[in-house]
Order: C-alpha cells, then structure tokens, then sequence
C-alpha cells in the first residue's frame, strides 16, 4: 500500500496531538492498533484528519474519513469497522461515499429549488426569449409583470399599477397548482379579465417552457394550466367592432385637423387613409417613402419584410407639411425611439372634442377596412394595402397585384373618404404641400 504500513499504535489523543509530519514528505500516517485500517495524516502544514485504508478484492483504495477537529478518536474507529465490513463483502466503500455525496447535493438542490419564486424562473424564461420574440410579444410579458408603483410616464402625479402577474411573481413556482392559479384569474377578471387572459396565455408558455427544462419540470405540475376549471376561469376574447361610422368622418377629421401637434394629426389620419397597423405606421422612416413614384413601403409583421402600398395625394400632402428633424416620418423628440409613441393622447382629446365615442388607434385601422365597403373595394386590394395575410388559395400562390393597380382603387377610397369628411383637397393632380383647411 501507499507509503508502507508503519508500526501500529493505540490512538491516544495526547499521541495525535503530538503526531507531526517528517521533514523530508508532504505527509506522514500513523496507523491505530485497535481498528485496522485506521489511519492519521498529517500534512506539512499541520492539517491533521482521519483516513481509512484497505483493499477490495485485488484493487487497494485509502479515502478520508475526516478532520480531527470533527471526528473523535471513538467514532473515527467505529466508521473504519463499517468500512472494513463493508471491505469484507466485497464492496467498495468509495462507490457508498459517492453516492452519499450525490444524495446529499441533490437533496440540497431539491431543496434550493422548492424555494424558487415564479420571478427568478420568470426572469431566466424571458432573457432565454428576448432575442426570439417580436417586439410587442416582448412588451407584453414585461408589461403583465410590472410591479407597479413608479411614477406614470405622462402624469407623474399618478403612479402605475402592477400588471396582471404581480400577484404571483413571489410565489413559489411549485405552488402554481390548477386552484392557485384558478383563484388567480378569477380575482383578475374581476378588474381586467382582457389583461388577464393575456397574461394567463403568456403563463401557460412559460409553465410549458418550465416542463422542458431538466431543472425547473420536478417543481411544476404539468396539469395546472391545463384543467378544465381553469381554462374556464379565463375569459374568451371578444371580437372588437369599434370603428367611426361614415357619418362620424365628419367630426373626427374636424378635430384631428384643428390639432396643434401637426405630426400626430398627420398620423392618425394616415391611419384611417391606409389602414396601416399602429406600430408599422408610427415607425415609418423618410427612407422608406418614395415621392417620386408615390409609394410607401410599408413594414409587414406577417411577411417579415417592407411591402410597397400607393402614397395617395392627400397623404403626400400630410408627410410634406411634416418637419424633418430625424429619420422618423412621425418624429418625437421627447419619445426614447425617436418617434411618436403614445399617439392616444392626442386622439382622445379629438374624441372629446368631437363628441365620439371612445375609439382605439386600432379601430382607426379597422375604420379603413370598413368604408372600403362603401365603394366596393375588392377584397384582396384591400387586404394586400392593409397587409392581411390572405387566406384563399388564389390570394395566396397566384394574385400580387402591381402598385398601380392598387393605386387606382387607393385613390378612390381616399376620394371618398375625404368627400365623407368634407375635407377640401384637390385631388386631380394636385399635389399641394400641406394640410388643407377643414370645409363644410
């Protein structure tokens, strides 16, 4: 065996007191008589700590059994007579040790792990997706789990409220059992049901995130989200409708007009006049427009890329009159992006002014859609200038309308509309710079 087998000696705690290393090794032993296998090293250094040495089968082994300060001479004996009898029947007291150790880590992870809360695992399911996801998916998952209590971005007299999922943030991922998250929604529904079904839809991904990774899938019960009283719990969406009625284009454009903020006036109305979505149209750059060939080309969330609509005259007149003082067509010097961001403002105070309803940015959009109807503007012309995906066969494979065709009926649905609101613009050929004034 290594080093030799020195003469053996009953352990007396005055003889390992006194028991030092030669000057010549790293480390010297001194053996105990009474329990064969027994060992003491001490190292250059002084540490001084109990081992145990034998041999299984043909195969010799030494492994420590502790340091001195910890281990009495008493039970260091006792443990080296359950590792020789260990010895005896043929097993091998390393292979024990290593699986004590394993059971022992993997108890303490089990255990670090059942204290995790829903923010930490949140956290590190966000950050996995941050580069995935698009914008808006992204926005939403910090928006549903904002705490809350800073102050509001254009109110500081205000504070925000916590999104949707606060309430669960600090909860103990394995608590998120199917009447957790049940009680959850229900409390939600009673003050935002649309928000929280947003954010138990972003939940559901991420508990099915969670049941893919080896670390997080033993705390998660892979039925919570699943059962049937929650799904119920959740409100369906509703089908929005909001939209200005023809006779309301009057007063609408009347008021978004008269505004003293000419770059959101200009953009509320490109909206209703293409249909454009919010984000694609408020992030319009100057490079993306042409004048020459009257064309806008337009960012497609479904297609990934720019896709080419008319830049009617009326519109041309709008982004003419517009100053340019960065990339953006919509600029905003107080907006971090550059260009304008919450463009609701504005249009409520038109709504107020105006006597309307209240409507989203959104239902601008959707106004576009439905006064195409008015002049039977072809279905597919108007899914293409709008960017919906097309859903029949011949839309998908076969029909990419050239601009100019797309232009003639852009034109006329923009003739109508302004006809509709009794704006005064001249529109055989005119191309005048700037906002025209509202008439009768």
């Amino acid at each position: 065996m290594w080093g030799g087998r020195m003469s053996q000696v009953r352990f007396t705690s005055d003889r390992i007191r006194k028991f030092q290393c030669e000057t010549d090794s790293s480390q010297s032993f001194l053996w105990d008589s009474d329990a064969p296998g027994l060992g003491l090293r001490v190292s250059k250094t002084g540490n001084k700590a109990y081992i145990f040495q034998s041999r299984v089968g043909t195969s010799s082994f030494r492994l420590t059994i502790g340091d001195i300060k910890v281990w009495t001479i008493d039970s260091a004996q006792k443990e080296a007579r359950r590792l020789q009898t260990l010895c005896d029947a043929g097993m091998d007291p390393r292979h024990e040790k290593k699986k004590n150790l394993l059971e022992v880590a993997s108890a303490k992870i089990q255990e670090d792990n059942q204290q995790l809360i829903v923010r930490t695992v949140w956290d590190k399911y966000v950050e996995a997706h941050k580069f995935i996801w698009g914008d808006h998916h992204l926005k939403d998952h910090y928006k549903v789990a904002h705490e809350g209590g800073v102050p509001h971005k254009y109110n500081n007299k205000k504070k925000t409220i916590p999104g949707p999922l606060a309430p669960i943030l600090d909860v103990r991922l394995i608590d998120l059992t199917s009447e957790f998250l049940e009680k959850w929604i229900l409390v939600e529904n009673k003050t935002r049901p649309t928000q929280a079904a947003l954010a138990f839809r972003l939940v559901r991904g991420f508990l099915n995130w969670t049941l893919d990774q080896n670390e997080f899938r033993v705390f998660v019960d892979p039925a919570a989200h699943k059962s049937r009283k929650v799904r119920r719990a959740v409100r369906p969406p509703q089908a929005k409708s909001g939209s200005l009625q023809k006779e309301q284009l009057k007063a609408w454009f009347g008021a978004v007009i008269a505004l003293d903020n000419k770059v959101a006036s200009a953009y509320l109305q490109s909206i209703v006049l293409t249909g454009a979505r919010r984000e694609a149209d408020a992030a319009l750059k100057w490079t993306q427009i042409d004048f020459e060939w009257k064309s806008i080309n337009m960012w497609d969330k479904v297609d990934k890329k720019n896709r080419p609509i008319p830049l009617t005259p009326y519109l041309e007149s709008l982004l003419l009159s517009l100053p340019r003082v960065n990339e953006y067509v919509y600029s905003s010097l107080r907006s971090e992006t550059g260009y304008i961001a919450e463009p609701r403002t504005a249009h409520n105070r038109c709504l107020e002014a105006a006597g309307l309803p209240h409507l989203t940015i959104h239902d601008l959009r959707r106004t576009f859609s439905n006064m195409c109807a008015w002049i039977a503007l072809p279905h597919g012309v108007k899914n293409q200038i709008m960017g919906h995906k097309p859903t029949a066969t011949d839309e998908k494979h076969y029909t990419n309308r050239p601009l100019d065709l797309l232009r003639m009926w852009h034109l006329k649905i923009e003739e109508w509309i302004l006809d509709e609101a009794g704006v005064c613009f001249p529109n055989s050929g005119g191309y005048e710079v700037g906002v025209l004034p509202f008439g009768e």
